[in-house]
């Protein structure tokens, strides 16, 4: 099979790395950039250290702190109205999927401002060159510094689309994830590894996709457990970066499928967080790829730190692996639906917007509608 394989924006990586802003802005030509960040990364500090090295460098720059989960496009539209104002010439994405989604929204709407961010999540062509956009992840999760989506919350209907772009740049530090609570080590953790596994049994995979996606997903198994018991460690805090980054890197080249189909319906009906989304369906997800794909789900669990036993049917595949992931589950502390309040019938509510998701059609197993709406359910029923 022929496939075809990209690689996204250049990344800075490593301890410090934020210590290189003013120099990765010159080099991109910015001298007065938009900062999109939200309320928790400004509590955090982080605003504030990143502020101080621009003044620091001679950067004029403005901040907008106001981004919410999810990206709400409204939001994208008074962050480039702040830009337009300032005379920003860049825009540096610091935080989350969110912040970091928002910015290249934003990248593209400053140079387009005869253009709704409506008009451009639903399809219409952007006429002008984005301004250019670094990219900040101050999680472990979302790999959007290195892919081609900025998901954007349409307000007219509550569905999330993608409007696509690449970012300029990426710096990938480390040390800013330390101060991650445990909760958002584990959901952010977890759709990196939605990503991985979705990105392996993906009905477009290539060399590169396959090769991260096992790497990620072998860094995840080892790795995010002790981010989660102990912050501070910057071995684990690396290893997470890096598997978030590569995970992004090979779902960007391959593609999501039904396990985004299902949590992007699960944030859109039921306001649920994006991390913990993932992190329920990822075992239905391993459960049903076992049973059609059973030998990328063997390549997956040796992955993850098991060897499955050859004789196992596709069926059995997919049990062991969904109990293995449940337990890693309990380990970092994930919540079961029950603990959320939510239940079998609630997540039924989801399988209309599952199913409808464009997501859904790209996954490399011939999946049933049925299938992908009994689990939703499952992700109630067998984690508990």
């Amino acid at each position: 099979m022929i496939s075809k394989y990209v690689q996204p924006c250049p990344i800075t990586f490593g301890r410090g790395a934020l210590g290189q802003l003013p120099a990765l802005l010159e080099e991109a030509g910015v001298c007065r950039p938009l900062i999109i960040t939200d309320r928790g990364v400004a509590a955090a500090g982080l605003l504030a250290r990143t502020e101080r090295l621009l003044a620091a460098g001679g950067v004029s720059y403005t901040s907008y702190d106001a981004m919410l989960p999810d990206t709400p496009d409204y939001c994208c539209t008074q962050a480039a109205q702040q830009a337009a104002e300032f005379g920003a010439d860049g825009v540096i994405g610091l935080g989350g999927g969110s912040c970091m989604d928002a910015a290249k929204a934003v990248s593209v709407l400053c140079a387009n401002r005869e253009q709704t961010i409506t008009q451009l999540i639903t399809g219409t062509p952007f006429r002008q060159k984005p301004l250019p956009s670094i990219l900040i992840p101050t999680t472990a999760g979302t790999g959007s510094e290195s892919t081609i989506f900025a998901v954007v919350s349409c307000s007219e209907d509550g569905r999330k689309r993608s409007l696509f772009t690449y970012a300029s740049m990426g710096v990938l530090d480390p040390e800013l994830t330390v101060d991650l609570p445990p909760e958002v080590t584990a959901y952010t953790g977890m759709d990196a590894l939605a990503h991985a596994v979705e990105a392996y049994t993906s009905v477009r995979p290539n060399p590169q996709s396959d090769l991260l996606s096992l790497d990620a997903i072998r860094r995840i198994a080892a790795w995010l457990p002790a981010a989660c018991r102990e912050g501070q460690n910057m071995q684990a805090r690396e290893n997470l970066c890096l598997a978030s980054n590569f995970a992004g890197i090979a779902f960007n080249n391959s593609a999501t499928h039904i396990g985004h189909a299902m949590a992007h319906a699960m944030g859109a009906i039921l306001h649920l967080s994006h991390g913990i989304a993932c992190a329920w369906d990822v075992p239905e997800v391993l459960y049903l790829m076992a049973r059609y794909l059973p030998e990328k789900a063997r390549q997956i669990g040796c992955a993850l730190g098991i060897v499955p036993a050859q004789e196992l049917s596709g069926e059995e595949l997919g049990e062991v692996l969904r109990r293995h992931v449940h337990r890693f589950m309990k380990e970092i502390g994930i919540p079961t639906c029950a603990a959320l309040g939510i239940d079998e019938e609630k997540l039924a509510s989801c399988g209309d917007y599952a199913v409808s998701e464009k997501l859904r059609g790209l996954c490399g197993a011939p999946v049933t509608n049925g299938e992908i709406r009994q689990a939703l359910v499952n992700c109630a029923r067998n984690y508990r």
